[in-house]
């Protein structure tokens, strides 16, 4: 029985981290033209970690999302992260977009969605966010009002992939342990059997 519980745990390592590589999307490519008239790729910012950040000026959450991404932006040098936000609202007025970064000290890249960027992120709800990897991958994607401390530990991760370990091995005991499980009770049951006490009436 120990040879078995070795080869599942085995196995499960083998598979944890070829799930992990298989689940990273690329990031569609898109371009657009920002607040000030200027046309950006995404892809221009490859080498960096980027956050994109699916908003409009009407949604309040997304308001305090931008509070929270000021912060965020302020953990990180400009060379290890760009910040893009992007108003689903194809009706938006640039110079609302313009207000809002201004008064909220807001200094990296908005944008009115003009050409369906939203359709190619999924986007059912704002604020939504997004971390690109400086490789051009999906690392994180979530609907919702997220922490700053939260956004930090994606955009490291995006950055560095040390969470990645940690997510392995996560997956690993999240498996292990009911397959570890049912072995006991398999092995519980055999003994019983074996001896010939059944279960009580």
């Amino acid at each position: 029985m120990r040879s078995t519980v070795i080869i599942l745990v085995a196995g499960l390592l083998a598979l944890a981290p070829a799930q992990l590589s298989s689940a990273l999307e690329r990031a569609p490519n898109f371009a657009l033209t920002d607040i000030d008239e200027q046309q950006f790729w995404l892809y221009d910012f490859s080498g960096k970690a980027v956050v994109l950040d699916f908003m409009a000026t009407w949604c309040y959450p997304c308001i305090l999302q931008i509070d929270n991404l000021v912060e965020l932006e302020s953990e990180f040098s400009r060379e290890e992260l760009a910040i893009i936000s992007i108003s689903v609202d194809d009706q938006e007025d640039p110079e609302d977009l313009r207000t809002l970064a201004l008064d909220h000290s807001a200094n990296w890249t908005f944008a009115v969605d003009t050409v369906g960027v939203a359709d190619l992120y999924d986007v059912t709800s704002v604020p939504k966010l997004v971390v690109v990897n400086p490789q051009g991958y999906i690392v994180y994607e979530g609907d919702g009002l997220k922490s700053t401390s939260f956004m930090e530990e994606k955009v490291r991760f995006a950055l560095t992939g040390e969470e990645e370990t940690a997510d392995v091995w996560n997956m690993v005991l999240l498996l292990a342990v009911p397959v570890l499980a049912a072995v006991v009770i398999a092995a519980a049951i055999v003994i019983v059997l074996y001896k010939g006490v059944g279960p009580p009436l």
